[in-house]
Order: structure tokens, then sequence, then C-alpha cells
């Protein structure tokens, strides 16, 4: 019974990527400066004007931006939670943060692993603006690779896929 529920959501998690890769187009987007690529839907319109460092694909009011830092340590975890005191305190000092924070922090930020690459990410809900978002980094050729999603209530899952299926496909 093990083996056949195995299956089964093995299957299941393909069948929810070749159905995104079946229903929409894939443009692919190879970084020659930072040696890295990656297929979104063709749906998405792309907006290179700020490449090599940033750029953004953008569906309707939902964002996913890309950025390329030189990474500050090899350490993937302490990249993560340092984007996060970033992303969830940006006027403070980070040595003004308190525990309490930190703790928070140290929480929310977790490793997983998309096409045998290890990622830092996190979620961030804002209700003020009736948005949620991912944030995911990865260290590539000494620069540190964030993905960060910008999605409204409503098409959150399906933008969710989206980017999961992003991550799968990334290559470094």
């Amino acid at each position: 019974i093990i083996i056949l529920l195995f299956f089964l959501v093995s299957c299941t998690g393909q069948q929810k990527y070749n159905e995104i890769e079946e229903d929409e187009n894939l443009v692919n987007f190879k970084s020659e400066k930072y040696g890295f690529s990656f297929s979104f839907p063709n749906n998405w319109e792309e907006v290179t004007k700020d490449l090599p460092e940033m750029w953004a694909i953008l569906n309707n009011e939902d964002t996913i931006l890309f950025t390329v830092n030189k990474a500050s340590t090899k350490n993937l975890l302490a990249l993560g939670k340092i984007q996060a005191l970033r992303d969830l305190y940006p006027a403070s000092n980070v040595n003004n943060i308190g525990q309490e924070r930190i703790d928070e922090v140290n929480k929310m930020v977790k490793l997983a692993t998309f096409n045998n690459k290890e990622w830092y990410t996190y979620a961030i809900k804002f209700s003020d603006k009736n948005v949620d978002s991912i944030v995911s980094g990865t260290l590539c050729n000494g620069n540190e690779i964030n993905l960060v999603m910008v999605s409204s209530f409503d098409t959150f899952e399906k933008n969710k896929a989206v980017y999961s299926d992003m991550l799968d496909i990334f290559e470094c």
C-alpha cells in the first residue's frame, strides 16, 4: 500500500508539471553573465530593462522578480535569514532588531531542494495590500540568485505552481 501511495503521489506531481508545460508554451531565459537558466510560461510578460542584475516577469498584477547579488557568504540559510530580516524590517538596522523578531525569522526561513539545487525559501503575507509573497534564493557561481513572487490572494495558488515549476527547471 505504501508503494502504491508513493507511486500515486509521484504521478500526481509529475502530471501537474506536465499540465503546466503542455498548457502553456515555455520561454527560456539564459544569463550568459551569471551562468544560469530557467523557463517560464509564455503568457507572462518579460521585463528586462534592468538586466543583467534585475528583471521580472509579469502576469496582470502578479510579478516574479529576479535579482543577482554577489553572495556575502556561502551559508545559504544565513543568506535567507538576512534577506528575510531586510524584507520584514526594511527600516531597521539589523543590529537593533530584537531577539524575538530574529527568532521569528529563524522559524520561517527553510531550506528546500528543487532540481537537485538547494534554495532558501520563506513566505510573507501582506494582508493590508491583499498580496502574498514567496522569496527563494540559491547560490550560483559565487552569486546569490533571488526569485520573489508577489501575487494577489486570488491567483496565489496558480502562481505558486508556476513559481515552483520555475525552481524545478532552474539550472546553474
